[in-house]
């Protein structure tokens, strides 16, 4: 007896059951870590906007800050009243994009960094700047050259260290911005990845699947089916291996078991047709030697009784009729005297012969000894006449070939 584990279920039930559960366990791996992983890239992508976004408006922040300073220190040096109008405008948009700057930086997740706090004081530090750089103004238009250029030695230092810090902050969210992109690539990639694995092994276990349904079921259904036929055109030995699932090989042996009981059952009933078939000869001979003379092959003188009565009767209920002819052989005596009994027989076998041959074998009868009877259903007074003479013309005619050979 076979012992042992194995992982591969031996039923086709069991089969299809583990094989759709693999499939199931691995679409659902696959599945779980696609959704993960495009929520990832979501939040990747959206975490780069916003750094986008804030590395943007300082960048815009810088730009603005920048021209205003050299529009007011080309006013204080120069003094072009024109100036004065877009170093207004430059900081109000310098500002504004300072505090989104600071909203958006409040909303990231900065681990790395202290752009939130550093944004927070640069905001709190550029209105300082801009109303140093009003006193500039105001100073430089009131004529005080000398009050606007100690002003203007305060608020270049302080405007290069603003734009140093906003170049700085917008490098380092740039900068992050390049590594949420790569992480959003590789994120795509590996969602990529895992459609192109889950299409493979999708395919693989259906590969599998069939392959085992055309190895493990449909060729012992084949063979099934080949056995069934086989017994249905009569091959009663025909017989199935007994293997594949559980299922299938109890099917095979059940066909097996069915095809040899039917096939000793069919042994059975021929023997017994063949006993039948010989009591039926054995009882037909037993009939015919009842009914027939032994010697001449004609029927007997129990048949003759037997014919006659039902003849008669029906020729009486039908108002027909019917001819008998008595037929005896003179001096046959002498014969068997005078040339022996065998001779006798001959001459009696060969009579009886030519009555069959003129009458008909199921009209002639051996009556007794030398003694013959005709029973003629249906035949008239004439008619029985006529074949009277007709077999004694034959028989007259048979004895002289007789005679003349001998």
């Amino acid at each position: 007896m076979r012992s042992g584990f194995t992982l591969w279920p031996r039923s086709v039930r069991g089969a299809i059951l583990l094989s759709f559960g693999v499939l199931i366990v691995m679409t659902t791996a696959i599945v779980g870590t696609s959704v993960m992983t495009v929520r990832e890239y979501q939040a990747d992508t959206a975490e780069m906007q916003k750094r986008a976004s804030l590395a943007s408006e300082l960048q815009t922040a810088e730009a603005n800050g920048s021209v205003a300073a050299l529009l007011v220190q080309r006013f204080v040096l120069v003094g072009d009243e024109t100036v004065v109008t877009e170093v207004q405008l430059t900081a109000a948009a310098a500002v504004p994009a300072l505090e989104r700057a600071e909203g958006l930086a409040e909303e990231t997740d900065t681990p790395s960094s202290d752009t939130y706090e550093s944004l927070t004081q640069m905001t709190a530090n550029s209105g300082a700047l801009v109303a140093a750089s009003q006193q500039a103004i105001a100073a430089r238009q009131s004529g005080d050259l000398t009050e606007a250029s100690a002003l203007l030695e305060q608020i270049v230092p302080s405007f290069r260290e603003f734009r140093r810090e906003l170049i700085a902050l917008a490098g380092i969210e740039l900068a992050e911005v390049q590594h949420l992109q790569e992480q959003a690539t590789q994120a795509g990639d590996l969602a990529l990845g895992l459609l192109i694995v889950s299409g493979v092994a999708g395919s693989m276990i259906a590969i599998a699947v069939a392959l085992f349904v055309s190895r493990s079921i449909i060729k012992p259904l084949s063979r099934l089916e080949e056995t069934a036929l086989a017994v249905a055109l009569g091959d009663m030995k025909a017989r199935t291996p007994v293997q594949g699932p559980r299922e299938l090989a109890r099917l095979a042996e059940s066909l097996n078991l069915m095809t040899a009981t039917a096939h000793q059952r069919t042994e059975e009933l021929r023997l017994s047709n063949e006993e039948l078939r010989q009591r039926n000869r054995q009882l037909l001979d037993a009939r015919y030697q009842a009914s027939t003379d032994p010697l001449t092959g004609l029927l007997n003188h129990r048949s003759f009784h037997e014919h006659i009565n039902t003849v008669v009767t029906q020729a009486l209920q039908e108002g027909g009729t019917a001819a008998l002819i008595m037929i005896d052989i003179d001096n046959f005596k002498r014969v068997n005297d005078s040339l022996g009994h065998m001779a006798g027989d001959h001459v009696l076998r060969e009579i009886g012969a030519t009555i069959c041959e003129v009458a008909g074998d199921q009209n002639a009868y051996r009556y007794g000894g030398d003694e013959f009877a005709i029973l003629m259903p249906g035949m008239g007074r004439s008619e029985a006449f006529n074949l009277a003479d007709r077999i004694l013309k034959a028989v007259m005619t048979r004895v002289r070939a007789e005679d003349g050979n001998k």
